[in-house]
């Protein structure tokens, strides 16, 4: 059995790769891109990206194009997210343990999340960019805390009221500035208490991918009310 065949999500993406490949979305999107960008003028179909892996020169040079188109067009990042799917079908392998599900659920989200975020002048390739950017998120999420003993992130009653106090400072700085109390909630949920996007998601009846922006520009709001009180 196929190695991706242990993780729907990612082989629901393999399997739907032809058909979205031959979609007029996809037709429609490489006309424009041809007739707007040099670096995708030699594209006849979007399946022309995957034949361009073996040349990594060339490779990198048209996802470095689609990557810096995926925020505003799907397509772009539909195209970059197949391109990468080997890479993250290796990621999952590794991080997979008792769940499969969750993590390929997570690689995705991450993923999804980097290619649609992608700064415009990162140097180095753009693929083994993602791939790094993804393994290194995956590893944070559900690493630091179960490798510490317990006497090692033991905190005392200081710290509890110090960190209810902050929390709650920086609760109402979210409210105020947004509204909206539920984008500060996810950040401690997920940053702090450990649940999963997935899960979250699920519960919300939402996309984790939608989760994962909505966390990012809320801790970048907040870091900038942090950088403002010190």
């Amino acid at each position: 059995m196929p190695v991706i065949n242990r993780f729907p999500i990612l082989a629901q993406l393999d399997a739907d790769w032809r058909e979205f490949a031959r979609s007029p979305a996809a037709i429609e999107a490489v006309e424009r891109w041809r007739r707007n960008d040099a670096a995708l003028a030699g594209l006849k179909c979007v399946e022309d990206v995957l034949e361009l892996r073996r040349d990594v020169l060339r490779a990198d040079e048209v996802l470095r194009s689609l990557v810096e188109r995926a925020p505003t067009d799907p397509v772009a990042g539909r195209v970059v997210l197949q391109s990468i799917l080997p890479g993250l079908v290796r990621i999952a392998c590794w991080y997979a343990d008792d769940d499969p599900q969750s993590t390929a659920s997570d690689v995705v989200a991450i993923a999804w999340e980097r290619i649609c975020s992608y700064p415009a002048h990162r140097p180095g390739d753009v693929a083994p960019n993602i791939l790094f950017d993804v393994r290194k998120q995956l590893r944070s999420d559900r690493a630091p805390l179960g490798r510490m003993s317990p006497a090692a992130v033991e905190r005392s009653a200081e710290d509890v009221v110090l960190e209810a106090m902050l929390f709650d400072e920086l609760r109402e700085a979210e409210v105020a500035r947004t509204g909206c109390e539920r984008s500060f909630d996810l950040v401690v949920a997920t940053r702090v208490d450990g649940h999963r996007i997935v899960d979250l998601a699920a519960a919300r009846q939402e996309r984790p991918n939608a989760l994962v922006m909505r966390r990012k520009r809320a801790e970048e709001r907040l870091r900038e009310h942090l950088t403002a009180a010190a």
